[in-house]
């Protein structure tokens, strides 16, 4: 799929936005897939374990994940950017789960980036990534975690940077003269994109969290993060 107007989603008939969801969903799941290469996105998403909790999918997007959230029992916040999209993934997560979205939550550019809520679980599947304000937005969703909850998050790997630019992912990417090349790779609708690993995440977070978990998915383009709030 490449990037569609949500407007021309809305203008859809209920029959065609349900078999595009379907495709949609046959697509994220497949083992076979980039993203899913070998079941490792769906097992992280940990979909067993969201039963009566409260799980915000931030930058949802057409809201596939938020749906699935919803269908394993979760009481689900949908948060994006675009108020357009957030319609589109409340449909989405309708036509999947017959539930509603617990909210609706449109994220801010700036401080405190999303609203109050209580939270078991902030999922981000490749979207922190397009952002400079990562850090503030986990410090935020790690300030709103209930006991026990965590944030797991996907973002484009130092391995991605390697494969695409031909090089070494530089420390200091924004410094790096191959910046905007490896922005126009990575983003063809925002103006802003950056690599992680294990150690440059746990550097973003150190002050505030702890990186419990770190593992390349996707064909090595991403890692898969858990995220705990330190313990006070």
């Amino acid at each position: 799929f490449d990037y569609v107007d949500c407007k021309e989603l809305l203008q859809l008939s209920p029959e065609q936005m349900r078999s595009l969801v379907d495709i949609a969903l046959i697509v994220r799941m497949d083992r076979n897939s980039w993203r899913n290469r070998g079941n490792k996105l769906v097992e992280f998403m940990n979909l067993g374990s969201v039963k009566d909790k409260t799980v915000m999918d931030f930058g949802c997007g057409f809201g596939l994940d938020g749906a699935l959230f919803t269908r394993c029992g979760a009481r689900c916040i949908l948060a994006d950017i675009n108020p357009c999209g957030l319609m589109i993934a409340k449909n989405v997560m309708v036509i999947c789960s017959g539930r509603n979205p617990q909210r609706l939550t449109l994220v801010r550019n700036n401080p405190p980036y999303f609203g109050e809520c209580q939270l078991d679980m902030f999922w981000s599947f490749g979207v922190l990534h397009h952002t400079p304000n990562i850090r503030g937005i986990l410090e935020r969703a790690c300030n709103l975690l209930n006991p026990g909850g965590e944030c797991r998050i996907c973002l484009y790997s130092d391995r991605r940077y390697s494969k695409l630019m031909g090089e070494d992912a530089p420390q200091n990417s924004e410094g790096s003269p191959r910046f905007r090349e490896f922005v126009e790779r990575c983003d063809t609708v925002g103006n802003y994109t950056d690599w992680y690993n294990a150690d440059k995440l746990r550097g973003v977070v150190q002050d505030f969290a702890e990186l419990t978990h770190c593992d390349y998915i996707a064909d090595d383009n991403l890692i898969a993060a858990i995220i705990k709030p330190k313990k006070s």
